[in-house]
């Protein structure tokens, strides 16, 4: 995916006749091929980069006029922080991707540049199956039709590759008709855990406010929302051409330029234990200071410190969670259990806290109230993932915040308590 203007645009209008009146003169023995015939459809697939809306990687259709060796790339992955609204409409999952035409040679040695994985792969269509997708994306290349809702799994750059491939005149639904009911046996979270654990913030991020949508056994069809899983589908496929034969859809693939630093990994790595052993030491960090609130100053100061600190964080990520769930377009917020552990009440602690410390009677009592609620409800969830409705993979979230909640939930049950003794004198 890339910014709009980062890259020089060819016009539709300018790309037909690039492609179909730029042609060398031929002597007149030679029988002239047919429009479709001299072209040739390319799938270029790109490895992950830097950024974070680089890292599930990239996608675009090339067509060349094999005659005069003109050629243009088809790219639905643009986008333009200079749209009206633009983040309000990224924060309600309305944003709206574009496609657009580019240079191929610029395209390409911008993304070697950049050290990502470059695939070619030549597709072996008839002269009207090529004829029918061009006319397929100049169509989607009109100003009145370039425009898209963008949704991260169900309709992206890849997505819409696929389709523009599987549509009629082209393929006529044949990937569909292929992958459609053939389990993938991953899920949209195995694929997002896999592609961003090598990237701790944007992991964390996206584990907390991802529900329990995308933790549901996808298709083949549907997993071709990654452009390295359609690249793969192209590798294997078999199609029905026009005269009825069975025949590879891959005719050539090229391998342009193989990534140094970004590798994209086989399978999501079970990091659970790191989160755990994090929760772990930063409760038991909390646990210590704990014991020495009553006699020493500067462990409550630290204690209060750290415990507001994680206050502060779960309980922004839980109302973050709460906002996308109920009040945005975002279908993969929907039905997260994280809103379980990261609790909005937190919230609501953050500001108990300081009377809590200063061990004023009724903000300890209310303080101890609400942190044992959240705790409560933190092990509620745990005790949840016996129940087969409530499958949704949260377990770095839940490792990493029961052990925390569990601590400070204790710790102002002693300092009330030791209180509540001390007034009974």
């Amino acid at each position: 995916m890339r910014r709009l203007g980062d890259r020089v645009k060819l016009s539709a209008g300018l790309l037909i006749v690039v492609l179909f009146c730029t042609t060398p003169v031929r002597s007149q023995t030679t029988r002239p091929a047919s429009i479709g015939d001299a072209l040739e459809v390319t799938l270029l697939t790109i490895g992950p980069g830097t950024e974070a809306y680089e890292a599930f990687g990239h996608n675009a259709l090339i067509i060349r006029n094999t005659i005069n060796g003109a050629s243009a790339a088809y790219n639905y992955g643009v986008f333009n922080f200079d749209q009206e609204n633009f983040y309000w409409r990224f924060i309600q999952g309305r944003m709206l991707y574009t496609m657009a035409i580019f240079p191929v040679g610029p395209m390409i040695d911008d993304y070697i540049a950049h050290d990502r994985t470059v695939y070619e792969q030549v597709l072996n269509l008839s002269g009207d199956q090529k004829l029918a997708l061009l006319d397929y994306l100049e169509n989607n290349a009109r100003p009145q039709n370039r425009d898209y809702l963008y949704d991260y799994y169900r309709n992206n750059c890849s997505t819409k590759v696929r389709d523009a491939l599987d549509a009629a005149g082209v393929l006529d639904g044949q990937i569909h008709q292929q992958t459609a009911a053939a389990a993938s046996g991953t899920t949209y979270r195995w694929h997002t855990r896999r592609l961003t654990v090598g990237t701790p913030p944007l992991y964390v991020a996206l584990e907390a406010v991802l529900g329990r949508p995308v933790d549901r056994p996808i298709s083949r069809w549907e997993e071709m929302f990654l452009p390295g899983k359609l690249r793969d589908y192209v590798r294997d496929a078999t199609i029905v051409n026009d005269a009825g034969q069975a025949v590879a859809l891959l005719k050539s693939e090229r391998l342009l330029h193989q990534s140094g630093r970004y590798v994209e990994r086989s399978a999501a790595r079970n990091v659970a234990w790191k989160y755990l052993l994090a929760g772990l030491v930063f409760g038991g960090i909390l646990l210590a200071l704990g014991t020495r609130l009553l006699s020493g100053r500067w462990a409550r100061i630290i204690w209060g410190a750290m415990a507001v600190l994680w206050m502060a964080v779960a309980g922004l990520g839980g109302a973050i969670g709460a906002w996308g769930w109920f009040f945005t377009d975002h279908a993969a917020a929907a039905s997260n259990e994280n809103l379980l552990t990261l609790n909005v009440l937190l919230i609501a602690l953050i500001v108990l806290t300081p009377p809590a410390l200063a061990r004023r009677h009724r903000g300890l009592r209310l303080a101890r109230l609400l942190a044992l609620i959240v705790a409560a409800m933190a092990v509620v969830a745990l005790l949840l993932k016996a129940l087969p409705f409530f499958y949704q993979y949260n377990w770095d979230i839940l490792a990493l915040s029961i052990p925390i909640h569990l601590s400070i939930a204790w710790t102002l049950w002693r300092l009330a308590s030791h209180e509540g003794n001390r007034s009974q004198r």
